[in-house]
C-alpha cells in the first residue's frame, strides 16, 4: 500500500470516519432502546418514536458496517478450494470472483438508487421524515464498498502475481 498517495490517505481518513460513525450509531441505538425499554416497562410510558429511530439508525449502521467489513476482509469467504489450485489458476479465479463482486455491488447500487427515488415521495410513520434519507444508505454503502473492494482486489492480484513470479524465478534457477 502506497502511503504517499493523497487519494489513499483521503480514503483512509474516510474509512476511519465511517468506523467512528458506526460506533457512535451503535451507542445511540443502544441508548435509545434502553431508554425506551426503561420508560415502557418501569414507568409505563412508552415512547412512540424510539422504535423508528432505532430501526433507521440500525439500517445505517449495518450498511456502513458492510463497507468496513470489506476493508478489513471480514466478509464470508470459503478459501479451501481456491488454495488447492496453482497460483496461476488462483489468479484467474480471483479475477473472476472480483468481477462478480463488482457486478453485485453495481446491481445493489442500482437497486438502492431505485429505493432512494421511491423514498422521495414517502414519509416515515412517526417522525414524518423523508424515507429517501434512509434508503440512500444502500447506494452510499455500495460506493464505499466498491472503493474498498478495488483496494482489496489490487492487493490480491499483486500478491498472486508476485507469487507466480517467485515460482517462475525458482524454476529458472
Amino acid at each position: 500500500m502506497l502511503n504517499e498517495n493523497p487519494l489513499r490517505k483521503a480514503f483512509s481518513v474516510l474509512n476511519k470516519i465511517i468506523e467512528v460513525t458506526s460506533v457512535v450509531i451503535l451507542v445511540l441505538v443502544s441508548l435509545v432502546v434502553f431508554y425506551s425499554v426503561l420508560l415502557r416497562y418501569v414507568f409505563k410510558s412508552p415512547l412512540a418514536w424510539s422504535e423508528e429511530v432505532a430501526r433507521y439508525m440500525f439500517i445505517w449502521m449495518v450498511f456502513l458496517g458492510f463497507s468496513i467489513a470489506e476493508k478489513s476482509g471480514d466478509h464470508f469467504r470459503i478459501e479451501v478450494f481456491i488454495e488447492m489450485v496453482t497460483p496461476k489458476v488462483r489468479l484467474i479465479i480471483e479475477i473472476f470472483l472480483n468481477i462478480l463482486i463488482f457486478y453485485a455491488l453495481f446491481v445493489l447500487f442500482q437497486e438502492g438508487m431505485n429505493y432512494y427515488q421511491q423514498g422521495k415521495s414517502g414519509l416515515s410513520t412517526i417522525l414524518e421524515m423523508p424515507l429517501n434519507l434512509i434508503y440512500i444508505a444502500l447506494p452510499i454503502s455500495m460506493v464505499l464498498t466498491f472503493m474498498n473492494r478495488i483496494d482489496t482486489a489490487q492487493k490480491q492480484i499483486r500478491a498472486l502475481l508476485s507469487q507466480i513470479k517467485g515460482e517462475a524465478e525458482t524454476q529458472n534457477t
